[in-house]
């Protein structure tokens, strides 16, 4: 009479197949991961200079960014920060009344990624660089 069943060998054998997999997969999975997060970061970052470009135009207000210790201030007051980003500007950001601005670089660290949002004057289009 034969029982139904795996043999021990049979277990360790799968066992070590799915250890094996998951060995491979888990690095990968969690690079993957912190690329994600980095390009939400960046993506986020994106939208927030958009916005304060919106906001200079239709306010008719001069807007200027600067970054001390990784955080943006918005005319010395407003701060922008994103967790577990470092972001810094080479010079102040400034958006004019008209819709244009003097152009710049954002600098940023998210993880282990490293990126640059290009402030394109005199319209403020934006290119990021990874």
């Amino acid at each position: 009479m034969k029982k139904a069943g795996f043999t021990l060998i049979e277990i360790l054998i799968a066992v070590l197949i799915i250890g094996m997999l998951y060995s491979i997969v888990l690095p990968f999975s969690q690079r993957l991961l912190e690329r994600y997060q980095a390009v939400r970061a960046i993506e986020e970052l994106k939208a927030f200079i958009l916005k304060k470009k919106s906001e200079a135009f239709f306010y008719g207000e001069k807007i200027e960014i600067i970054s001390k210790e990784g955080v943006l201030f918005v005319n010395e007051n407003e701060t922008f920060s994103l967790k577990d980003t470092y972001i810094d500007l080479e010079n102040p950001l400034i958006f004019y009344p008209l819709g244009t601005t003097n152009g710049g670089i954002i600098k940023a660290r998210a993880g282990s990624f490293e990126f640059r949002l290009e402030i394109l004057a005199p319209f403020g289009e934006t290119r990021e660089v990874f």
